[in-house]
């Protein structure tokens, strides 16, 4: 049995040169910057270290606040965070 295995040319012997990385970066392969997403915010850092908080609720509850976070357009941690300050921070003088 008889197999002929054939190969591409020799890279560097023949081939196109290398594309300049300035020039593509000059050119953005026709990307319109005005177009071009804003990059996303960093998120702050918080003010102190957080702790992972684990709860069971009953799952009507939870349906309500995602519900209701979500058509509000909130974060449901943030609420409960509030919530929770209200009831657990002491008042400042």
């Amino acid at each position: 049995m008889n197999k002929k295995i054939q190969f591409g040319p020799r890279p560097g012997h023949g081939a196109a040169p290398a594309p300049d990385p300035e020039a593509w970066i000059r050119d953005r392969g026709g990307v319109d910057e005005a177009a071009a997403p804003a990059p996303a915010p960093e998120p702050e850092a918080p003010a102190e270290p957080t702790k992972r908080l684990t709860f069971d609720i009953p799952a009507s509850l939870h349906a309500a606040v995602k519900s209701t976070c979500a058509m509000e357009g909130r974060k449901m941690n943030e609420e409960i965070i509030k919530l929770l300050e209200a009831r657990f921070r002491p008042k400042q003088s």
